[in-house]
Formats: structure tokens, C-alpha cells, sequence
């Protein structure tokens, strides 16, 4: 009997040793990540506005950025990230023994001036390929209003599969810069998961 109670205080107390040791941290990275990401959402909500131009002349696809700009940037580390920490915090507290925890920095880093960077100079990337494109559209439209009055149907198709052309070539590009901006965001907050999923992974249990 007074075993088993032993062997339950030993447990509550590397239980509670695990808690102080990681609160503070877990505390500090959600704070960080909220931050972090409150702010490319800002970013992407203010700099949306302006890469549609007037009139129909859109690629499409560029409303649903201007419309729900929250979904604009993507992090696979922050999102995974966040889900595989809870566990290991979780794994660690159900064990029962007691770990020394050390990290590289007493604040975890953010890296938002770099991701809102990143953002900014993806819609504006964006924008001007929509912009160029937005050009070719118009000047390809006004052709085919000239045409209509003449009946030049074979004309005005050859024009009508140019314009596909144009705004798939420029929905690929829009495609790759949203992907090099995730690529490079992905990589950022793969820091910040970092800071304390390092940690987790090199923590030593105090021998018993």
C-alpha cells in the first residue's frame, strides 16, 4: 500500500514538475502564434483589395482572394505543427516521469516582419500579373465587338481561344507565386514550431 501511494506521489509530482517547466513556453508560443498570425491575415485582408481591377477583366479565381483573404496564405508547420506539440505535451504529462526541458531562447521567434514581407510581395506579384493580363482582355474584348458587326466567327474565335490561352498562362503564374509565398512562410514558422518541438524531442528523464 504505502508503495503504490509512493509511486502516486512520484507520478503527481513529475506530473506537476512537467507542467511548471512547459507552461510557460506553451503560453509564450501560442501567444506568438496568434500574433503572427493576426498579422499576415491583416496584411492579406488590406493588400487583396487591390489586385482586381474595374470591370470583368479578371483572371478568375482572383474574387475568392479578394472576397475571403484569411485563406490566402496556407502554413502546413504551424497548423501540423500545433497539433503534434499538444500531443507530445500530452505524452510527457501521462508518463509519469519527471524530464528536464531546455530551450535555445526564452521567447520563441515569430518571424512576422519576414511572412508579411512574403505576403506583400505576393499580391503584389499577383496584381500585376492580373493587371498585364487585365490589358490583354480588354484589347482582345474590344476585337471581338469590331468583329461582330462583319459575322467573322472564325476570326473572332481564334481571338475568344487566345484569351483562354492568356488566362491560363497567368492563372499558373498567379498559382506558382501563391505557392512560392506558402514555400516560404511554410519554412518561417517551421522555426517557431521548432523553438518548441526541440525540445520536446531532446528532453532527458531524471533517473528515477
Amino acid at each position: 500500500m504505502e508503495a503504490a501511494l509512493a509511486a502516486e506521489r512520484a507520478r503527481q509530482d513529475a506530473m506537476q514538475s512537467i507542467q511548471q517547466q512547459l507552461s510557460k513556453p506553451f503560453s509564450d508560443f501560442a501567444e506568438t502564434y496568434e500574433s503572427t498570425l493576426r498579422s499576415r491575415q491583416d496584411a492579406a485582408a488590406l493588400l487583396s483589395k487591390d489586385i482586381l481591377v474595374p470591370g470583368d477583366c479578371n483572371i478568375g479565381g482572383l474574387e475568392s482572394i479578394a472576397i475571403a483573404p484569411d485563406e490566402f496564405v496556407q502554413s502546413n508547420a504551424l497548423n501540423q505543427g500545433k497539433i503534434e506539440l499538444e500531443n507530445a505535451r500530452t505524452k510527457y504529462v501521462d508518463e509519469g516521469r519527471t524530464y528536464d526541458f531546455k530551450f535555445s531562447s526564452d521567447r520563441p521567434p515569430s518571424g512576422t516582419s519576414e511572412v508579411v514581407g512574403l505576403v506583400e510581395r505576393a499580391l503584389q506579384q499577383i496584381g500585376s500579373i492580373n493587371a498585364q493580363y487585365a490589358v490583354f482582355c480588354n484589347d482582345a474584348e474590344q476585337r471581338m465587338q469590331e468583329l461582330q458587326a462583319s459575322s467573322d466567327a472564325t476570326s473572332m474565335m481564334r481571338i475568344a481561344e487566345g484569351l483562354q490561352k492568356k488566362q491560363t498562362e497567368a492563372f499558373n503564374q498567379v498559382r506558382e507565386a501563391m505557392l512560392e509565398m506558402n514555400s516560404g512562410v511554410d519554412a518561417i514558422d517551421r522555426h517557431l514550431v521548432n523553438w518548441l518541438a526541440e525540445p520536446l524531442r531532446t528532453a532527458q528523464a531524471r533517473p528515477n
